[in-house]
């Protein structure tokens, strides 16, 4: 277990580059240290100068005799290793590289030479290419950004410095405070796991908030995370999306897997809350930062406002958000019919009108907040010409202090309710200057308490299944190897799906037109005909798909076929045609996939199928391994869910075969390392109690 006591808690810090010029890195970040009151030993190097900043200034690391803790480096990238090398040579633990040019500037050689000296050494190294670190409960600002902030209990980390610098001249303006600040950088030892880790059991800190560009192991950090995310809130914002996820895929999910939604269910099921964009990020900090022991018991809030237009804003904002308006007792509705104007609304927002004085905000919170439907409230005020700015907080703040239920204010306006904020902000309620802003704040509240109440994480097995699976898709595997076969077609991938409990059609692989008619007739009625290729991703952009055929015309459509897709795809290697049972003309045609990728492990993906699967893009992702909660999640999230879930009338479909159907994949991903991608699509999900039917698929492997 990494302790980071040498880099976060330093008792003496070498500055290796440290400069006499004004507005130079090396200068900015000795200043820092000094000037913030840092109470350890200082060991400023630069051969050129002797003293900066009342401090002596030593010409080589080797010079200083005393233990040295932290070494920040902050001189040209080519001479890094060297001197990282004398650090390690003077058993220094800790290190932060400010320096920049390495990876990020094509040079990642420098940066492999690091990464093997820091492994030498034991070292840890923080960075390159980083703005440092701040902790600001001893002091130490060991880095070049130009504030200091106040000390606090959110921790923040970022891969980029710039925003660092915006984030705390944001948190200086809204009194937020942080017990730790680290700029990441290139990561080439220390990586967000490694600090997460650590701080989970830092009691300085309460609340964790990262911005990262990349996520180097996945699948490693959501079992880390699932162990220890309920001890305190984790917000992230997140950009970009793999490379690999843009690049052509041999299947429908691999096509849509590289999209940021594959990301989402990464945080999700990991119980991280994920921000949109910065302004949320810095709502996310400021929320927790003060109500991270504030957990609703539900959904329902409470609106008490002074003003028509911005409380219908409130309403459509928190429906938007899966919140809920409370619906009030009976009892909270007489206190209102007795103690409010006959002009108020009653109901829920509570209209206090536009002349409502501080008693009137005062009864109404009072109210709401002892409803037992409750959950949250929120009080909006604008500045009219009756309105008491300073006198509402007052009561906000007391109706705050004697209460456990979150309370959100938004004050809308500029200098008429500055006043009353700076009341709020001394009480620690929450503020907001915007109705979006302050139903954004209860919905992260929401979210954390969804995540502390969570299901116990269970990843879904059958033994019966997983044996027999397995067995089976070995050898249909080993076959392709011999055969040098990389991509299964419906031939054999269905066989492959049913060894895993997947339900089929009565199909046969035909190779020539007598043997179609034969199978044709076995069947029995009408019959479909699919054109077997290795070479063919869509079977009905080539003409390679005809349905009720009957067995008299199975010969002529068999050679027909043929002709037509050597036409469209003259290069295409043919194994025949197969002939396959017509599906039952019900249900819904659905797709399941997954697509195993190198940062984020096994993307599962459910959605809209059939041919709509690339054009309407109704889909969602889980990643494995994963429970019966999270494939649930999976099928509520589409656009689609009403239509399985027998909407305006319709029938209910089987759903819970659809959510077996989901984690047969994630089990099939997880116990054939070979998969690269699989579609199931069309899966046809039939009527409640009928089950689902395989009725097209394909498998991408990989034998490295």
């Amino acid at each position: 277990m990494r302790t980071f006591e040498t880099l976060l808690h330093p008792r003496s810090i070498a500055i290796i580059g440290a400069s006499s010029r004004s507005g130079n890195v090396g200068n900015d970040v000795l200043k820092n240290i000094v000037e913030n009151g840092f109470q350890g030993e200082i060991f400023p190097i630069n051969p050129k100068v002797e003293e900066l900043y009342g401090k002596k200034v030593y010409s080589d690391i080797g010079d200083i005799t005393s233990p040295i803790d932290l070494a920040i480096i902050i001189i040209p990238a080519k001479m890094v290793n060297d001197v990282l090398k004398q650090c390690g040579e003077k058993n220094i633990s800790s290190v932060i590289i400010i320096s920049a040019g390495f990876r990020e500037a094509g040079n990642a050689f420098l940066e492999k030479e690091i990464i093997q000296t820091a492994k030498k050494y034991h070292i840890e190294l923080l960075g390159p290419n980083c703005l440092g670190i701040i902790n600001p409960h001893i002091s130490l600002n060991a880095s070049f950004a130009p504030i200091t902030p106040q000390k606090g209990n959110v921790a923040f980390l970022s891969q980029s410095g710039a925003l660092c610098a915006s984030v705390l001249d944001w948190a200086r303006e809204e009194n937020i405070g942080f017990s730790k600040f680290i700029s990441t950088g290139n990561k080439a030892i220390i990586d967000e796991y490694a600090l997460l880790e650590y701080l989970m059991r830092d009691e300085e800190t309460e609340v964790i908030a990262l911005y990262i560009e990349d996520l180097q192991n996945a699948p490693e950090m959501m079992e880390f995370l699932r162990k220890i995310v309920k001890k305190k809130p984790i917000i992230v914002l997140k950009s970009g999306t793999t490379d690999e996820g843009l690049q052509a895929s041999s299947s429908h999910t691999g096509a849509l897997a590289g999209s940021d939604d594959a990301y989402s269910a990464i945080f999700r099921q990991s119980g991280i809350i994920r921000v949109c964009d910065t302004q949320e990020l810095f709502i996310a900090i400021k929320t927790f930062s003060l109500y991270a022991k504030y957990i609703p018991e539900g959904k329902s809030i409470a609106v008490i406002t002074n003003a028509g237009g911005p409380g219908v804003l409130l309403t459509d904002d928190i429906a938007q958000r899966g919140l809920r308006l409370a619906v009030f007792s009976e009892q909270t509705r007489n206190a209102f019919s007795e103690g409010l104007p006959s002009a108020s609304n009653i109901s829920n927002p509570v209209d206090v009108l536009g002349d409502a004085l501080a008693d009137r905000y005062t009864l109404a919170l009072e109210k709401t907040l002892a409803d037992p439907f409750v959950h949250m409230s929120i009080v909006l005020l604008t500045p009219q010409t009756m309105t008491e700015v300073e006198k509402t907080a007052q009561s906000i703040g007391e109706a705050f202090k004697m209460n456990t239920k979150p309370i959100v204010a938004i004050f809308m306006g500029g200098e008429l309710v500055t006043p009353g904020i700076k009341i709020l902000q001394k009480y620690g309620v929450l503020v907001a200057r915007h109705p979006n802003e302050g139903s954004c704040m209860l919905s992260l509240l929401y979210q954390w308490k969804e995540i502390c109440h969570r299901h116990k994480y269970v990843s879904y097995k059958d033994e019966n299944i997983q044996e027999e699976g397995k067995k089976r898709a070995r050898d249909i595997i080993e076959n392709a190897r011999l055969k040098n076969i990389t991509g299964l077609p419906e031939a054999y991938a269905l066989p492959l799906f049913e060894g895993f409990g997947f339900r089929t059609l009565a199909s046969h692989l035909a190779k020539n037109a007598q043997e179609a008619k034969k199978y044709a007739q076995e069947i029995g009625g009408s019959v479909v005909l699919k054109i077997v290729s290795s070479d063919i991703l869509h079977k009905t952009d080539v003409g390679g798909i005809r349905l009720g055929v009957s067995w008299e015309d199975v010969e002529k459509e068999y050679e027909e076929m043929i002709l037509r897709v050597l036409q469209k795809a003259p290069d295409a290697r043919i194994d025949g045609i197969m002939i396959v049972q017509m599906a039952p003309q019900e249900g819904m045609q659905m797709v399941v996939g997954a697509k195993r990728d190198p940062v984020l492990g096994s993307v599962v993906m459910v959605g809209l199928g059939g041919i709509y699967v690339e054009i309407l893009k109704d889909v969602s992702f889980g990643v494995t391994p994963f429970g019966y909660d999270d494939a649930l999640f999976m099928i509520r999230s589409l656009r689609t869910f009403p239509l399985l879930d027998g909407a305006r009338g319709g029938e209910k479909l089987d759903t819970e075969n659809l959510i077996q159907s989901i984690l047969l994949v994630g089990m099939m991903m997880e116990e054939v390392p070979e998969i690269q991608e699989l579609d199931i699509n069309p899966l046809l999900v039939l009527p409640q109690g009928k089950g689902t039917i395989a009725m097209d698929g394909r498998i991408s492997l990989s034998f490295s």
